[in-house]
């Protein structure tokens, strides 16, 4: 089943509206950050060169005037300002509502088109009054205009414009026209044209039509210009400052000729006429004359004198040039990477997932059958299954940063709404985790955040009497602990007062008066359902959505959530995921006639209670020189107790706890799907899933998280 090319473009269309937003948030911190200029500009490029193919055309005009306003900050035409990044964001708001069905393509909503205008002539404002001030306001930020380089020489040295190298490669244009008395200077054409070849790949031209007659020449003086097109990762600026210290002296132009493309599948070029145009070796009525003959274009061009055969070769070169390098780009792009939609991921991840559990089952028939050949090609086969299973998993990974980074926008508006300063700081971005897991913690970490901004810091005015920072920070951090990720989200305000919490908390019927609760569990009452710290509903929060949602989504995941707080200093909250929902690996135990499944990530060690010195009345064991506590899970699950004699004692832990699970025997390790529970028994505590073993037996995952949350509050009584 073929995709739709125009949900395609859909899908990329929003990545690219999601790298314009970095790209803002960015320049939000730093106006002259020359990248992300770069970028904004080529994400509403690529959309409406894209959406051009689809005939958007709504689209494609509000792009083209955005593109045009972000174009003049690239040539430094323009000043990156406050106001443009603010429209800029509402523009990227509104592309994503034209990209929606049906929001370009005909039938659009007027209040939607009225939107479009009000942005529209908002920045024909702002570029209408840019004007000269307004370039050399950005070449004085950014460090890229001619003016700067030239005063760094000024200075008798020659200043480096800083700019950190691109992964897309871009194709360029360098016209090279160095002074006659270069060589008088010091200065060595051939050096330079070295050093453009170090950046990448270079097709050099060279040009003799100054050269004088022989009688004429001065044997010191340089003659000879070049035209040369350079593809590579570095920037604009690292180009220039290749020719930084003749730059003043010398003719140089550097033109963007080419840039990758997700969306770009033309690997067309302009025609010899264009090329001879933009590069001012002929003017634009001789080649109008020139092309209403019928011979050949270049031949008539040099017949009639109006250019010399020499840029006429050097012109279809280019054209040659550049279209390589399209046709190789799309060549490695197509063989690199291709583009797979989510819902087959999945279907393969259960797929795979299946496959597991019927090689299991093959297993399960080989060794009952004592077949040798059978049992060996079951071994062989589980090493292949282990890493197709490895494979599938990786494939549906992805960088949380596609999760993180859209909560700039979030905090950013949030602190305008609330006239608060807010800053995100943003840790461990890299760490990678299941594509559905992210889509599922994307609401619970919205909800957290929008707490963390209304709730946790205080406003200016109040950090400041107390000794703080006007500017309140929240830093979302991801990192590895075993088979899981922990996220958190910490906030430097004015914390959890606990014993609020709890009168609030009896307040609303939630707690008896006379319960007696430890600092730790009176703030695991804010994940009581109904419990609200909030008086009135907000437009930020306080709008029905409580922690307990936020604690009940985490937890459908096999996820736990703990809340730490400090009076004064701010509060953590600790989301604890699984790296993946699809498939585990876990030791087999077996309790009471049936079988239950311990991911193998929180194991620690399996020990025969025979040979251990225990307290019988408190349940705790000297392991390796520490107290620990153990619990009987027939009891906890209604057998009759168990032997202990007889048992085998799990020991696990989640990073938090530790403790001890008595079975009464311990199987081989057993990879498996995990599939959900029932609504009737997804309340059930110290369960988390079911499986099918390969017989057809049915076992159920022990809930590691759960049962040492329990054991814990058993301990504190």
């Amino acid at each position: 089943m073929h995709s739709d090319p125009l949900e395609t473009f859909r899908e990329e269309a929003r990545e690219l509206l999601g790298t314009l937003e970095s790209a803002l948030m960015e320049l939000e911190q730093d106006p002259s950050d020359t990248n992300s200029i770069d970028s904004a500009f080529r994400s509403l490029h690529t959309i409406k060169g894209s959406g051009n193919m689809f005939e958007l055309d709504q689209l494609v005009s509000f792009a083209h005037a955005v593109e045009a306003v972000f174009a003049d900050v690239r040539d430094g035409k323009a000043p990156m300002s406050t106001t443009l990044i603010e429209l800029g964001l509402q523009a990227k708001d509104h592309i994503a509502a034209l990209l929606e069905p049906g929001g370009a393509e005909g039938g659009i909503d007027e209040e939607l088109l009225e939107e479009g205008r009000r942005i529209e002539n908002e920045l024909s404002k702002l570029a209408a009054g840019s004007g000269d001030g307004g370039r050399g306001a950005t070449e004085g930020a950014a460090g890229t205009g001619q003016t700067e380089a030239s005063g760094a020489r000024s200075g008798g040295g020659a200043e480096s414009r800083e700019e950190e190298p691109s992964d897309e490669e871009r194709t360029y244009r360098i016209t090279f026209t160095p002074s006659s008395d270069i060589f008088r200077t010091g200065g060595n054409p051939l050096l330079i044209l070295q050093e453009l070849g170090e950046l990448g790949n270079t097709l050099v031209m060279g040009f003799s039509d100054r050269i004088p007659p022989l009688e004429e020449m001065d044997g010191e003086a340089c003659y000879v210009a070049w035209d040369i097109v350079l593809t590579s990762s570095a920037g604009e600026n690292a180009v220039r400052d290749v020719f930084i210290f003749v730059e003043g002296t010398s003719e140089v132009n550097v033109e963007l000729l080419d840039e990758g493309s997700v969306l770009d599948t033309d690997i067309s070029y302009k025609r010899l006429g264009e090329i001879l145009v933009e590069r001012g070796d002929i003017d634009p009525a001789d080649l109008e004359q020139a092309m209403a003959s019928r011979d050949y274009l270049g031949e008539t061009l040099v017949q009639r004198g109006y250019v010399t055969p020499e840029r006429v070769e050097s012109a279809l070169q280019e054209q040659q040039y550049v279209r390589r390098i399209r046709e190789q780009r799309q060549v490695s792009e197509t063989g690199s990477s291709i583009k797979v939609g989510t819902e087959k991921l999945d279907a393969l991840v259960n797929l795979v997932g299946e496959f597991v559990s019927m090689h299991a089952h093959l297993s399960h028939q080989a060794e009952a059958k004592g077949d040798r050949d059978f049992v060996a090609v079951g071994e062989q086969m589980e090493a292949l299954v282990r890493d197709l299973r490895d494979l599938s998993i990786d494939m549906h990974m992805v960088p949380v940063d596609i999760l993180f980074s859209g909560f700039r926008r979030l905090v950013r508006d949030l602190s305008q709404d609330l006239d608060k300063d807010v800053a995100l700081r943003i840790e461990g971005a890299e760490t990678e985790l299941d594509k559905n897991v992210i889509d599922a913690l994307k609401d619970p970490l919205l909800h957290i955040i929008r707490n963390s901004v209304d709730h946790g810091l205080e406003s200016a005015q109040e950090r400041e009497a107390a000794r703080k920072p006007a500017q309140g920070t929240i830093e979302l951090s991801a990192y590895h602990s075993g088979a899981n990720v922990v996220i958190q989200v910490t906030d430097d305000g004015k914390g959890i007062d606990a014993e609020k919490v709890r009168a609030k908390a009896v307040e609303r019927g939630i707690i008896e008066a006379d319960r007696e609760l430890d600092e730790e569990r009176m703030l695991e009452l804010i994940f009581a359902p109904g419990f609200s710290t909030t008086g009135e509903a907000t437009n930020v929060s306080g709008r029905g959505v409580g922690m307990d949602v936020v604690k009940q989504n985490i937890e459908k995941l096999g996820g736990t959530v703990r809340i730490e707080s400090r009076p004064g200093e701010g509060t953590t909250i600790r989301l604890r995921i699984p790296l993946t929902l699809a498939i585990v690996e876990g030791l087999l135990a077996e309790l009471a006639g049936g079988y239950y499944l311990i991911n193998i990530a929180y194991i620690v060690e399996c020990i025969d209670m025979q040979a251990q010195e225990r307290d019988g009345e408190q349940r705790f064991i000297n392991f390796r020189g520490e107290v620990l506590p153990y619990f009987d899970l027939r009891s906890f699950f209604g057998f009759p107790p168990a032997d202990v004699e007889r048992s085998q004692l799990v020991v696990v832990s989640n990073d938090e706890h530790k403790i001890g699970l008595l079975v009464d025997n311990i199987h081989d390790n057993y990879q498996t799907v995990i599939k959900s529970l029932s609504t009737v028994f997804e309340r059930v505590d110290g369960v988390s899933g079911a499986i099918t073993l390969g017989d057809g037996t049915p076992a159920l995952m022990i809930d590691v998280d759960r049962l040492a949350r329990v054991n814990a509050e058993e301990v504190r009584g």
